[in-house]
């Protein structure tokens, strides 16, 4: 039988790249969660989990609107 060999590539290095940790601030006002959105955003993250991690973290839910449609009758 005719074997075949494959070539080994080398893996590529990883680098040391500090990570640096962006604590929110605490509170639960319109101007901290501002803030906190506003820092995670500058810093790389797409908005919506800008907003998720900001509310979450100032104990609110996100407000959403109703689906007119969603209607339970009692």
């Amino acid at each position: 039988m005719n074997t075949i060999e494959i070539p080994k590539y080398q893996q590529p290095k990883k680098e040391n790249i500090p990570i640096t940790v962006m604590p929110l601030k605490k509170g639960s006002s319109k101007a901290v969660v501002s803030k906190n959105i506003s820092e995670m955003v500058h810093s790389g993250h797409p908005q919506k989990q800008a907003i998720a991690a900001a509310m979450r973290s100032a104990g609110k839910k996100r407000n959403r609107k109703r689906d007119p449609r969603d209607v339970k009758f009692y």
